[in-house]
């Protein structure tokens, strides 16, 4: 649950980026590549693509019970979730919100996955 929930945080972290870059590019228009950290955002929303998917990976990982490559799938998310987080705490609050989100479930599934590979009780 706590992957597809990633997933799905990730995929809505997209759809804010992408927004922002659009209401860039309605204001400045041709000269909207000039604007500083426009460049940042395409990578970022491919960043956070990358990272959907490798949370939808990590759900067919942990249906398998192999549990070592999901633990650090939730560490990158964790970490990724932090970096985002201070990178937009000037951002919107949704935006930051969901960063809580991203770094919160990534540690709490780091934690959950290294108990349970193991073998403690979840």
């Amino acid at each position: 649950m706590l992957l597809g929930g990633g997933a799905a945080l990730y995929a809505f972290g997209i759809f804010l980026m992408y927004s922002e870059l659009s209401q860039i590019r309605a204001a400045y228009g041709a000269y909207a590549s000039q604007v500083p950290g426009s460049g940042l955002q395409w990578f970022l929303i491919v960043l956070d693509a990358a990272l959907a998917g490798l949370n939808i990976y990590a759900v067919t990982l942990v249906a398998k019970g192999d549990f070592k490559y999901a633990k650090w799938l939730f560490l990158a998310m964790g970490v990724l979730g932090t970096i985002f987080l201070l990178r937009g705490l000037s951002g919107p609050v949704t935006y930051i919100l969901i960063n809580i989100g991203l770094l919160g479930s990534g540690v709490y599934g780091w934690i959950l996955a290294s108990r349970e590979e193991k073998g403690l009780q979840v």
